[in-house]
């Protein structure tokens, strides 16, 4: 009986008509609360509710006198500000611009990788207000290159533009991002014939129909299980769970077109995949580095768009992963290996194979014991999180490959999409490394390498990934006996 006097979860719907029951006691006696909150707009175009907790208030207190449910003040005020929200999008919310200055053009390729690097752990450190959106794009434009060692008449050559899409994990995936990337660049071709400046802000003309969540498109009941993980032996998993003083680092590397040619062919030649090699190559410069070659625990995402029917230009978080044991005795046997040796070779595509047989073995049982079914079961995943601190994590390292992006050149052939990056913030609760790649057709592979600051040395960071640099640029070198 008492559900019949509460209110339902609020909704956000379109404007429409309302389904109303003809013994409503307001048709009869005129029970009803009205509050006319407004919202007003700014000569800078910027929308202002005036006093909103004042105005909530107000109702609540009206629907206690005439015997109607009493709701949620602070939440009508969320309601009305996301509501605002959705009708419109303020630039300064979702678009940053960067010029740089003709002092920064002559910098190498690498420094220009780390003016990049730190604008992207800038991104990564921010919190999302919650109303306010979930993304937003960083547009980096360098300028002009200039050609020839004679700098006393330069000429200019070509400039570059980053373009970085930030996005919540909650609402996008790795793929999201290529999802973005893909429809900038067909919109680069339609720029020409758009007439006039964008208007700020910028209107929403109704509500857009979200793509489905993963919960609502995969059918998990019955898929959890009460699977432990292998804690058998000593693992390495950097420093202890730590909320304070959140800091988010990135180190990136790009490995040419040519020498990735050459690592694919390898891979094809032994039978693995590029995200297989990939993991036997990072345990192995892990191995390498690390003191004692204690056992790792690797973080495999892996995509769940087949399973759930998902537009690839869709922007959800549509993903599980899967975590892998390597035993330190395992990792012991590489270690002590000779380097660049036809031992240590065969050794490192073994555990690249078993890396793939793991895979397969996921993909086949999914949704059965999958992290997605696990973590469904999490009532409160934020108080889960925040139980977490001064504890271990559970795993070393996570491998994002989001694979192969096909090569872009406008019709022109003014603009070119040279290399794409992928980055995540450091992990909190999560692996102590993330290493994350991203390739396109016939050009560079992009790998990043994110982590929380104080929670991995920054010698270590640095160590392991020349030793793993040094490796992707090698693979076709001379095997010692």
């Amino acid at each position: 009986m008492q559900d019949r006097y509460r209110l339902g979860a609020p909704q956000l719907k379109p404007y429409g008509g309302m389904a109303i029951s003809p013994a409503a006691s307001c048709l009869h006696c005129a029970t009803q609360c009205f509050k006319g909150m407004k919202v007003y707009r700014g000569f800078d175009g910027k929308l202002r509710l005036f006093r909103p907790d004042r105005n909530a208030k107000r109702p609540v207190m009206s629907a206690k006198r005439v015997a109607l449910p009493g709701f949620d003040d602070g939440g009508l005020v969320k309601l009305v500000m996301a509501l605002i929200q959705l009708d419109m999008i303020n630039r300064d919310e979702v678009i940053e611009y960067i010029e740089t200055h003709d002092a920064q053009i002559a910098e190498s390729e690498a420094d220009r990788d780390v003016i990049l690097c730190r604008k992207l752990e800038l991104a990564h450190e921010e919190l999302w207000p919650s109303h306010k959106p979930a993304w937003k794009t960083i547009i980096i434009h360098r300028g002009a290159y200039f050609s020839g060692n004679d700098a006393e008449i330069p000429v200019p050559s070509c400039s570059r533009i980053d373009v970085a899409f930030i996005a919540h994990h909650a609402i996008a995936d790795g793929l999201s991002g290529v999802a973005f990337h893909t429809a900038m660049m067909d919109n680069f071709e339609k720029a020409s014939t758009m007439a006039g400046e964008p208007t700020w802000p910028m209107a929403i003309n109704g509500i857009l129909t979200p793509p489905r969540p993963v919960e609502d498109a995969i059918d998990l009941s019955g898929s959890a299980t009460s699977e432990t993980i292998d804690t058998s032996g000593f693992v390495w998993t950097g420093g202890a769970i730590s909320l304070d003083d959140f800091k988010s680092r990135i180190q990136l590397i790009t490995i040419p077109s040519h020498q990735v040619l050459r690592i694919l062919d390898l891979c094809k030649q032994n039978r693995v995949s590029m995200t297989s090699y990939l993991h036997a190559l990072i345990c192995t410069s892990l191995c390498k580095t690390l003191e004692g070659a204690p056992g790792l625990r690797a973080i495999t995402p892996y995509s769940l768009r087949g399973f759930a029917a998902t537009s690839p230009r869709d922007i959800v978080n549509h993903v599980s992963h899967m975590l892998t044991h390597i035993p330190s005795t395992r990792l012991d046997a590489i270690r002590e290996s000779k380097s660049n040796s036809r031992v240590e070779h065969q050794k490192i595509i073994d555990l690249a194979r078993e890396f793939g047989e793991d895979i397969a073995a996921e993909l086949k049982r999914f949704p059965r014991g999958s992290a997605l079914a696990n973590l469904s079961q999490i009532q409160d995943l934020r108080a889960y999180c925040l139980s977490q601190e001064g504890g271990e994590r559970g795993s070393s390292y996570e491998l994002s490959n989001l694979g192969v992006v096909e090569k872009w050149v406008s019709a022109d052939g003014i603009l070119t999409l040279e290399r794409l990056i992928f980055t995540q913030t450091g992990m909190v609760v999560g692996p102590a490394i993330g290493f994350n790649c991203v390739s396109i057709r016939g050009g560079p592979l992009a790998m990043s390498s994110t982590w929380q600051d104080g929670i991995v040395d920054d010698v270590l960071i640095k160590a392991v990934t020349r030793e793993l640099e040094k490796r992707l640029m090698s693979v076709d070198a001379a095997l010692t006996d």
